[in-house]
């Protein structure tokens, strides 16, 4: 016989617990054990709260995995041990990120609160221990679990005001927000107790969501303390909770199908004869079948379901296990007891301690049928009583039929004639929800089970009891048991296999190369770290060895300079006289600030890069040259690097006295004295701004035709090719013109080349200005100019080409002394749905271009299947 009885939810809080044991060792281990640093308050809070997180899943993993009686023990506990974790969480709340003076009566006043609910919840456990010993089961009060709802609740809102004060730390709101998953899972809980939603799904919910709640809990704890938490940490949690939550998975995935095929030893339509024997108990027969169609009266409409503890007496005098009993209880879990009422609860605790008969012991509900009902008649030397199509409250669809007649002799039967045709059990449901057991008891009922298929069967003084629901969980647990072996050895192995990976694939190649990385940031440049692997991490290595390289010998060079001239500073006044010659004479812009950012020194440099003079500037901080362009992270960086002793160097964008801005690339270093105190700051700095021009204008002539200023041939199809795309779709809006000057080659012949450009380039202004904004133009080569019209049919187009032909025709172009007239030809091409690329539409708009000029010249040609439409 078995002591744990595996389920699905079993498995899940098993791996629940797994995951909150082994955060609670690697929180312990990292502030306990090896001591980075001194621990916390908050610290200690969560280690008692991880602590309380594993004891209260193991007390789950046991509820689920107990049979009613010895789950008893458990549960009693449960919410103590919630309490105890509300205690410790609510206060975490508080001291996280760090404790709110403020708050402190607040505080003081929801521990005590805290701590009177514990206090209130040990003493009704222990109420309810002693009950148990008396052979009494109490239940816990309909509102009882509502403080802790408002525990969670109240946690949230600690945390969403940390938030608020505490903005930049996102650990708060992210607290604030996981722990909507406890209070989803708290009201899940009081549903169920209310019979709202079923017991499978609300383990899964459970199982699944406490298991979400503690990973992210002690990672979001963990990546917001100052100590880092490494990224093997990380990603090794992750990967074991995802393994967990879908080993957990795999019960509900396979129980189900498995228990539907178990089949219950309980016969229908077939009649028990129960008679007493001379050892004290009774002899069960099958005898031929008979069930009385006589039935009685109703009391099935007279019993309330409003805390489900109805039992009603009936007066007949009945001989059970040897004693007499003037008095019979009939109630709803189709038992029938003697001499006293019959409380469902205290079935729960081995059958209760009351005498009874189980005929078919299921929690029905008479209350959701209308011809259904409990019925009684009675007889002159017995008592009838039958169950007619009871539902089951818990699984409505299943309704039984049966029926129990008591002898005034002692003897009774029990007639089953309507039992569900296909009677299910169902994994994690309530034991009283399908048939839990058939039998007869003087007081608890034995612990030995048996068949009462296999007839005839004889009792002595402590009764027999066909535990049905006992037999469905060993069914269940002989199936389960290899299932969770399996789960438990694979979540070892994959543990080891992690372990293996991460410490030689991921942790030591990372740990090598933050530790290089904390070197060269601490001041070692000379650093060469080696490579493990070719892979993503060793090119990483490798790119961070060539970097520091580079990056030593340029600050090598710049900072021995820098440390030369500084160190003059403290030298003897001649010295001091030499350097100050040097760094007045020095080409770069030099400022040394005290520790307060107050200017003590300009050189003469920064009087021609600034318009500033040294009076003006005497006394001030540097911020007097910043233009606001400059990103303020910049400044707050280099703050960091100088506050914390070392060099910074980057490019700032500042203002001179007349208001233009003028980029500076700038080198800020510490000047110690001889105690290695921080006495003043140096600033060397060199105008940049020439070379930012130049190459913003090679940026300029990579993309513009130098003699005319237009979009050269490769920016024009960059552009060309984006509005393509956009337009190659119904309705295909998109016109293109080429343009042509006529006899271009007279004008450069006539008036030469010179004049032959100005020529050009003033056409190409013209026509420039008689586009739209949102119009693309470019010189396609010679004197060839495109256009290209977004979002412009074919007369638009038109139109715009006709007008272009008139402003170039209409006034000539003045050269010096020389007026020279000029025409253009245009060919104009519209896109439809046969147009397939850019380079088509062009090549037809050439097509109209030459035909305009066959026609003519001086005019506009659209093109069509040919080119046609000529227009002069």
């Amino acid at each position: 016989m078995s002591f744990l009885y595996l389920t699905p939810a079993s498995i899940s809080y098993l791996n629940q617990s797994l995951l909150a044991l082994l955060l609670t060792v690697y929180i312990g281990r990292r502030y306990f054990v090896l001591r980075h640093q001194r621990p916390s308050v908050q610290d200690r809070l969560l280690f008692s709260f991880f602590i309380a997180v594993s004891l209260f899943s193991f007390l789950l993993f046991l509820d689920v995995s107990l049979l009613p009686a010895e789950r008893l023990y458990i549960v009693y506990s449960e919410n103590f041990v919630l309490g105890i974790l509300l205690v410790v969480l609510i206060q975490f709340a508080y001291y996280f990120p760090v404790p709110n003076e403020r708050q402190k009566i607040e505080r003081w006043v929801l521990l005590i609160l805290s701590i009177a609910y514990v206090l209130w919840e040990a003493g009704f456990a222990i109420w309810r221990y002693h009950l148990l010993g008396l052979g009494q089961v109490e239940f816990r009060p309909p509102n009882a679990d509502n403080p802790v709802i408002l525990g969670f609740v109240w946690t949230m809102i600690v945390f969403a005001r940390g938030a608020i004060k505490n903005w930049q730390l996102p650990a708060s709101r992210q607290f604030a927000l996981i722990f909507l998953v406890p209070v989803w899972l708290a009201w899940l809980n009081i549903e169920r107790t209310n019979y709202q939603i079923s017991t499978p799904f609300f383990h899964i919910n459970m199982s699944v969501g406490i298991l979400l709640t503690l990973f992210l809990f002690a990672l979001i704890f963990l990546t917001s303390q100052p100590e880092k938490t490494s990224f093997a940490a990380k990603f090794g949690g992750v990967m074991l909770t995802c393994m967990l939550a879908v080993f957990g998975i795999v019960g509900w995935l396979i129980a189900p199908s498995y228990a539907e095929r178990y089949s219950p030893n309980i016969p229908d339509h077939r009649t028990l004869q129960y008679a007493p024997n001379e050892r004290g108990g009774y002899d069960v027969s099958e005898i031929p079948f008979r069930f009385d169609p006589d039935l009685g009266q109703d009391i099935g409409s007279t019993i309330s379901y409003a805390d489900r503890t109805f039992v009603m007496g009936v007066d007949f005098d009945f001989p059970y296990f040897g004693n007499q009993y003037e008095t019979i209880y009939i109630s709803n879990t189709g038992a029938v007891s003697m001499g006293e009422s019959l409380d469902w609860k205290n079935l729960q605790f081995h059958f209760s301690n009351i005498p009874a008969i189980l005929a078919l012991l299921v929690d029905f509900d008479p209350g959701k049928c209308t011809d259904c009902g409990i019925y009684i008649r009675e007889d002159p030397g017995q008592l009838v009583v039958t169950y007619l199509k009871v539902p089951s409250l818990n699984h409505l669809s299943a309704t039984y039929t049966f029926q129990i007649i008591l002898h005034s002799n002692g003897s009774f039967n029990v007639t089953y004639n309507g039992l569900p045709e296909d009677l299910k059990f169902y994994v994690d449901d309530r034991p009283e929800a399908t048939v839990w057991a058939i039998g007869i008891k003087p007081a608890i009922a034995p612990s030995l089970s048996v068949d009462l298929s296999d007839l005839p069967v004889q009792s002595n003084a402590d009764g027999l009891i066909q535990d049905e629901y006992r037999a469905f969980r060993d069914y269940l647990n002989a199936f389960l048991r290899p299932v969770a072996i399996a789960i438990l050895a694979g979540s070892l192995l994959v543990l080891i296999i992690l372990f293996a990976v991460f410490r030689y694939g991921l942790a030591q190649p990372l740990d090598a190369l933050l530790k290089g990385v904390q070197t060269f940031n601490s001041g070692g440049r000379d650093v060469a770290i080696p490579v493990k692997f070719n892979d993503e991490i060793g090119f990483l290595t490798e790119s961070f060895n060539n970097l520091s390289g580079e990056l030593n010998d340029m600050i090598t060079s710049l900072e021995d300079r820098i440390s030369v001239r500084t160190s003059e500073l403290v030298t003897a006044n001649d010295q001091l006289r030499k350097l100050s010659i040097a760094v007045e004479q020095s080409p770069s812009t030099i400022i040394i600030t005290d520790t307060k950012a107050r200017i003590e020194y300009v050189n003469s440099s920064f009087t021609l890069s600034t318009g500033y003079t040294f009076e003006e500037v005497r006394g001030k901080n540097p911020r007097i040259l910043k233009s606001g362009l400059t990103p303020p992270e910049t400044y707050k960086e280099m703050w960091d690097t100088i506050l914390s002793g070392r060099t910074w160097r980057g490019e700032l964008i500042n203002r001179k006295k007349d208001g233009n801005n003028f980029w500076e690339f700038t080198v800020v270093a510490p000047i110690y004295n001889q105690e290695g105190q921080v006495t003043h700051y140096v600033a060397v700095k060199e105008d940049t701004t020439e070379r930012r021009h130049a190459e913003q204008e090679l940026e300029r002539l990579a993309i513009t035709d130098p003699l005319t200023g237009l979009s050269n041939r490769r920016y024009f199809f960059t552009q060309a090719e984006q509005f393509f795309i956009h337009a190659n779709q119904p309705p295909f809006i998109l016109s293109a013109l080429m343009i042509d000057f006529d006899h271009f080659k007279h004008v450069n012949d006539q008036y030469g080349h010179a004049t032959g450009d100005i020529v050009l380039s003033e056409s190409a202004r013209r026509i420039q200005a008689n586009l739209r904004p949102s119009d693309v133009i470019g010189r396609y080569g010679g004197d060839e100019l495109v256009v290209l019209l977004p979002r412009t049919n074919s007369s638009k187009a038109r139109q715009i080409a006709e007008r272009l032909c008139a402003i170039i025709s209409e006034g000539p172009i003045i050269v010096g002394d020389t007026n020279i007239s000029i025409t253009v030809s245009v060919g104009i091409a519209n896109m439809d749905e046969h147009t397939p690329t850019l380079e088509v539409l062009l090549q037809r708009a050439d097509e109209a271009m030459y035909a305009a000029k066959q026609a003519g010249r001086n005019r506009c040609v659209s093109w069509q299947s040919r080119p046609a439409s000529l227009s002069s």
